[in-house]
């Protein structure tokens, strides 16, 4: 088995949304600022869209507000299929704003 962050950075990785790799958190920071929204906003349409819960990253304080907090304290292939589900969410919303 993988360390917790790891799983989460893999998916980031293979879908361009790789930012940093956590030392040793239970939680890993999404960068969804392509989806030109702010995070609570976004926070709230993860969980009605993609059934995907996530902490606004504005919470954390203003360097963390074009980002989520997602928990990778979970299942293998739920932090995977997770992942998955926020990285389509903002290539879906990143695709919107193009003209």
């Amino acid at each position: 088995m993988k360390p917790f962050a790891q799983l989460a950075v893999d998916v980031l990785r293979e879908r361009g949304l790789y930012r940093y790799t956590p030392g040793g958190a239970f939680y890993v920071l999404v960068d969804i600022s392509a989806t030109g929204m702010d995070s609570h906003a976004d926070a709230l349409e993860l969980i009605r869209d993609k059934r995907v819960a996530v902490a606004p990253g504005i919470s954390f304080g203003k360097l963390s507000a074009g980002q989520v907090r997602v928990s990778v304290a979970s299942k293998d292939a739920d932090v995977r299929e997770g992942v998955r589900r926020i990285c389509d969410f903002v290539a879906e919303r990143a695709d919107r704003r193009k003209p």
